[in-house]
Formats: C-alpha cells, sequence, structure tokens
C-alpha cells in the first residue's frame, strides 16, 4: 500500500525473509547485515528494492550450492548515496543464467520499474553493478552494488 519504506522497515523484511529461508532450508545458509552508524536508518527509500537483490540471492545463488552458503548485506553512506553491498558466495551469475530456464526475471524487471519510477519522482537515478564477488571457478558468488541516491524532501 505504500511506494516507499523506512530503511528499518526494509531491513527488517529482509530479515525476516532470511530466517523463514534459513529454515525451509534447514540452515543451508546464514547471513550477516550490517548497518554503519552514518545511515540514517529512518531515511524513506522505495519499498522491496533491496529485498529483490537479496531474494535474488538466496534463489538464484545459494539454494543450488552443495555446501553452505552466505549472504552478506552492507549498507554504508557517503555525501551523495546510499551504497548498498549484497554478497554471496552461490554459483555466480553465468551459472544462475544457465540453470534458471524457469526464470520469469521479473526481479530485475521490478527494481528497473522502480528505478525509473524513482527517477521520475525525486528527479534521481538510481543506479547498480552486478558482478563476480571474486575467481573461484566452482562458485563465484555475486556482488551487487546499490547507489541509492540521497534526496531532500
Amino acid at each position: 500500500d505504500r511506494i516507499f519504506i523506512s530503511l528499518s522497515e526494509e531491513i527488517n523484511h529482509i530479515e525476516n525473509y532470511l530466517e523463514i529461508e534459513k529454515f525451509r532450508h534447514d540452515d543451508k545458509f546464514h547471513y550477516k547485515i550490517d548497518v554503519n552508524s552514518n545511515v540514517d536508518s529512518d531515511v524513506t527509500i522505495p519499498k522491496m528494492l533491496i529485498f529483490t537483490f537479496v531474494e535474488n540471492a538466496v534463489k538464484h545463488g545459494i539454494r543450488p550450492l552443495n555446501n553452505d552458503g552466505f549472504i552478506h548485506l552492507k549498507i554504508s553512506s557517503n555525501k551523495k548515496y546510499y551504497l548498498v553491498d549484497i554478497m554471496d558466495n552461490g554459483i555466480g551469475i553465468k551459472k544462475a543464467g544457465k540453470r534458471s530456464k524457469d526464470s520469469t526475471k521479473k526481479g530485475i524487471n521490478t527494481v528497473d520499474k522502480i528505478s525509473n519510477y524513482f527517477k521520475e519522482v525525486k528527479k534521481r537515478r538510481i543506479s547498480y553493478e552486478i558482478t563476480y564477488l571474486n575467481s573461484n571457478k566452482e562458485n563465484p558468488g555475486t556482488c551487487v552494488k546499490l547507489y541509492l541516491p540521497k534526496v531532500t524532501k
């Protein structure tokens, strides 16, 4: 019912989701959420934006693993942006793409729509990068860097 929520609400939603997924998958993965002290947790952000990347990490990176998975969500801030890093030790982008023939690709499409709407309303662009976390060929992991522009009310 709301397009924007506080960062603390988004983090709470993510924590609840990760706890449920851990339970569903017999503690197959662990996670860590770090929010830097310079981040205003009351700032409003587009609802489900960070969540969508975390959900993709679980569904496409961690679930297919034969070993223990790990997701690290880090949020920091500079003068212009809230910087969000979502890192996992999963199978990586290329393998996930090959395995996900049934994937609807709705997650990234949703993020792009949110970003476009944010640009229309706030006149600032949300951007993101998706790369391999490391060079391990078996499970290279994924790193998403999300740049949420700071806007004045």
